[in-house]
């Protein structure tokens, strides 16, 4: 996903006092590749002085310049405000289409005091902790093949539950609109199966081929029926 940096970031009072570096340095780890969809950037110091020209210390000069945008925790640098310009916060940012992946990073967060940090920031992740299974429908019972657990889990995640989880997960791995668009109307249209044949296992992991293997995702006429 390409960040979005609103017009306001160069009216902004601590960035107008601030010195080149420092600005340079803000816009580096907001747009830098390393920087996750929760605002999360990880990358190291010797990618910061390659990308950016600047020596270390003007990246803790940023930091130090501009405690309301950016917060370190270890290795990592938190971007307060990415979440908000990016995707928007309360009801707005709970009926995102990210939301979903949204939610599975932060879950992902190791850091309990980063994790805390960003529950003070963005409470809508709340019902990440409290519900994590909300919204996720029981499988149903397979009649005919015995019914075990092993099955149904196969099924629950072998056919994503909306186009929305679709779309959040082809985010993550940077898969393109029209390659999603493709692939799922693929195997919506053939019953979710694989060759035509076998039920889809972990549509994940298809989701992954097929961005692999996108160009045999195009969608091709139909052959017209020949004439009696």
């Amino acid at each position: 996903m390409k960040p979005f940096i609103d017009s306001s970031f160069w009216s902004d009072p601590d960035v107008e006092a601030s010195k080149a570096g420092v600005k340079l340095a803000a816009l580096w780890l907001i747009t830098n590749s390393q920087t996750s969809l929760l605002g999360i950037c990880g990358a190291s110091t010797a990618r910061f002085e390659f990308e950016t020209g600047l020596k270390t210390e003007a990246l803790d000069s940023a930091l130090q310049a501009l405690p309301r945008a950016f917060k370190r925790f270890g290795p990592v640098v938190f971007v307060r405000n990415y979440v908000r310009h990016q995707f928007g916060t309360g009801d707005k940012l709970v009926r995102n289409n990210f939301f979903v992946a949204l939610k599975s990073q932060f879950l992902s967060v190791k850091d309990e005091k980063l994790q805390d940090f960003i529950l003070a920031e963005y409470p809508e992740f709340q019902q990440a902790l409290t519900k994590p299974f909300q919204g996720l429908t029981k499988p149903k019972d397979r009649k005919g093949r015995g019914g075990t657990g092993e099955d149904q889990k196969g099924d629950a995640r072998g056919k994503p539950e909306s186009r929305s989880d679709v779309d959040a997960y082809a985010a993550e791995i940077g898969m393109s609109k029209a390659d999603v668009d493709s692939w799922f109307d693929h195997f919506e249209a053939n019953g979710w199966k694989v060759g035509g044949k076998a039920a889809m296992k972990d549509w994940q992991a298809a989701l992954r081929n097929g961005q692999r293997r996108a160009p045999s995702f195009s969608a091709t006429k139909p052959k017209p029926r020949a004439s009696v």
